[in-house]
């Protein structure tokens, strides 16, 4: 148990921020958001398969196989936020937000609730922490943005809903982000 502390203390305190640029161009024809500028495809609720099911590692679950966990928030003691990318094409990202529960030995386990998928394109970066709504610093918000001329321009966010259990898109003219240039 004295052991998963430092563990949990690494999760919270790491900047949870995503960059894997390529070289190459990701195909529009993946993309099932109507947008020029998108690259997100959003699933609102799981399967019943895959939500009947807790996991330690998402790769345990059919589909999953070749995604790692790249980052991770501890959001309440139930619910966390973790970012997974696809080991053969690393700017291939999901976003699952996920039910937690831990076994007698102190193991956690994870239910995925529901998730956005993420195909980063050059300059493209995702942030889960460190943005604010209408200055509110606890707002639980992720953005998608893209770093052009040295300036940033987020192109996507996304709110998290404890209550609802979602993933909620909400328009990024209020989002500020302390973005790393």
């Amino acid at each position: 148990m004295k052991n998963l502390i430092p563990f949990f203390a690494l999760i919270i305190f790491t900047a949870c921020q995503s960059q894997f640029p390529t070289t190459e161009q990701l195909h529009s024809s993946n993309i099932e958001f109507h947008s020029a500028n998108s690259n997100v495809i959003e699933t609102s609720n799981s399967s019943s398969e895959i939500q009947d099911g807790w996991y330690s590692n998402l790769n345990e679950i059919k589909g999953f196989e070749n995604y790692d966990e790249e980052n991770g928030i501890i959001l309440n003691a139930n619910l966390s936020l973790a970012t997974y990318f696809n080991q053969n094409t690393p700017t291939d990202k999901i976003i699952v937000l996920e039910k937690i529960k831990h076994r007698p030995n102190g193991e956690a386990m994870f239910k995925r609730l529901t998730d956005i998928t993420i195909q980063l394109r050059t300059n493209q970066f995702l942030t889960t922490d460190f943005c604010t709504l209408d200055n509110n610093s606890n707002a639980k918000i992720i953005a998608l943005y893209e770093t052009t001329n040295n300036s940033n321009k987020i192109i996507k966010a996304w709110k998290i809903n404890e209550k609802s259990l979602e993933l909620n898109s909400i328009a990024t003219k209020h989002v500020k982000c302390m973005l790393d240039i």
